[in-house]
């Protein structure tokens, strides 16, 4: 393609990470790493409460599939019950959302429906249950808004910490603390923590990843140890390349990879900052999921279907340009 690749992501099934690895041996540097909101999609399913989810998904296909019940449900102004798949990030949640607002909806359906299966009249009867789902569903909410965040488009390494570290800390959450720290602790790369430090807004903020500081500057060592002196200057703020207005609200809204592309410029005749600077370029630029690059990819099959096979893939390309910018407008 006449591209230079910087990093591999892939989701983090077995043999994706023995790919990852072989690559990593192979081609020391090059960056690997797991899509994150995939990672958090296993998280959910590790605290997901089975059981729960069993007798919701009863309920849900007796009103999906029961043509009275089916009616009867639209006719009282009720929402299609959405049933959950292995594949849709989410849907469970949103299986337990469509419950919650649907169930005095399903109280009158049954009411008036003598023959209902027993086992679904007690599910939908127990209002003890209504309220376990209630607030199992505000707790997972909660996963669902950082999963969505961990798989936009703009999502990077930094943003990626940080989105975990605010899992980890929130104290509503502390029934499922073992499990997040465990995904984590299986997800993250030490140039996960390495954006991280090195995201201007984030200059005075390191309780965050404290514990992990070592591992990543040896990690940095170890990747290219001539990049080690151009980190220091950075953490210690060296006002000769690195001065105070950099680092002002304004300029720190800028992105990272922006900030980092405006250093690179400035250090065209210094040939370690340049070197350092160009890789935080790279390292910045990269996405923590794949899930923006798998849209792309459906965007492709949309355009360049079997019926427009023959148009060209500078035009296709074109094309998808046009309408993920689109898409990222609206």
């Amino acid at each position: 393609i006449g591209k230079k690749v910087i990093g591999v992501v892939t989701d983090n099934e077995n043999k994706m990470k023995k790919m990852k690895r072989l690559l990593t041996e192979k081609n020391p540097k090059i960056l690997a790493w797991g899509c994150q909101a995939h990672m958090l999609n296993l998280l959910e399913k590790d605290i997901c409460d089975e059981s729960m989810l069993e007798k919701i998904n009863d309920v849900s296909k007796y009103f999906s599939n029961v043509h009275r019940a089916h009616g009867l449900l639209k006719e009282k102004g009720g929402n299609m019950p959405i049933l959950p798949g292995e594949t849709r990030w989410n849907s469970k949640i949103d299986s337990c959302e469509s419950y919650v607002k649907n169930h005095a909806v399903y109280s009158e359906v049954i009411d008036e429906i003598e023959d209902t299966p027993t086992n679904i009249k007690r599910t939908i009867d127990n209002i003890a249950f209504k309220r376990r789902v209630a607030k199992y569903l505000e707790n997972m909410k909660k996963f669902q808004i950082t999963l969505d965040k961990l798989q936009a488009d703009n999502c990077n390494f930094s943003d990626c910490i940080s989105l975990w570290g605010e899992l980890m800390t929130n104290e509503d959450l502390s029934e499922y603390e073992r499990h997040v720290q465990r995904r984590f602790h299986d997800s993250y790369e030490p140039f996960f923590i390495l954006a991280y430090l090195t995201d201007p807004k984030n200059k005075d903020n390191d309780t965050l990843v404290s514990e992990y500081i070592d591992e990543t500057e040896e990690w940095l060592l170890s990747y290219d140890s001539e990049m080690m002196a151009s980190y220091v200057k950075y953490q210690l703020k060296d006002k000769s390349f690195y001065p105070d207005y950099l680092f002002t609200e304004k300029m720190t809204q800028m992105g990272p990879r922006n900030w980092w592309k405006f250093l690179n410029q400035k250090a065209k005749n210094d040939h370690d900052q340049l070197k350092f600077t160009t890789f935080m370029v790279d390292l910045h630029g990269c996405p923590a999921s794949s899930a923006s690059l798998e849209r792309w990819f459906s965007t492709f099959g949309l355009v360049w279907s079997k019926i427009r096979n023959r148009l060209g893939h500078g035009k296709a390309m074109k094309l998808v340009k046009i309408y993920r910018s689109l898409r990222s407008a609206e």
